[in-house]
């Protein structure tokens, strides 16, 4: 997923902070698929791609459920907009709602089968488990 021409990623993705695009959109926009522009927006920061020789760069993803464990243990309730706002501030990057949303939902259905399958002993029922190789595609 590296970019064959960094300039091209980088250009992107401070396009696509400039005009405050939601990278989903914007990898419509500019012909990408959407976890493309999603891994090259994990390596931006600071106006340029920084280099991940040592470990592969969290998804942008995790990092948005990150910051969304650490907002509901200020505060009890907390709303996508919030969230989105803080994205936007911390990241600097802007997601749609219906995105966080996705990506939250998708967060915890992972994490409540991570917690079934650790009660229960390997069972036919861990196609879904993340290190299985049918889920390559995620």
């Amino acid at each position: 997923m590296r970019p064959r021409n960094p300039d091209i990623a980088q250009i992107t993705c401070r396009a696509v902070i400039k005009l405050e695009l939601c990278p989903h959109k914007a990898a419509r926009i500019f012909g990408l698929h959407p976890r493309t522009l999603y891994h090259w927006m994990s390596q931006y920061r600071g106006g340029t791609l920084m280099e991940s020789r040592s470990k592969t760069p969290r998804p942008l993803q995790e990092d948005v459920c990150k910051l969304f464990i650490e907002m509901k243990a200020q505060s009890s309730s907390v709303h996508l907009k919030e969230l989105k706002d803080a994205l936007a501030e911390r990241l600097g990057i802007n997601v749609c709602l219906s995105t966080v949303h996705n990506w939250l939902a998708k967060w915890e259905s992972s994490n409540a089968m991570a917690d079934g399958n650790s009660r229960a002993s390997h069972s036919q029922h861990n196609t879904h488990n993340p290190h299985n190789s049918h889920n390559a595609h995620c």
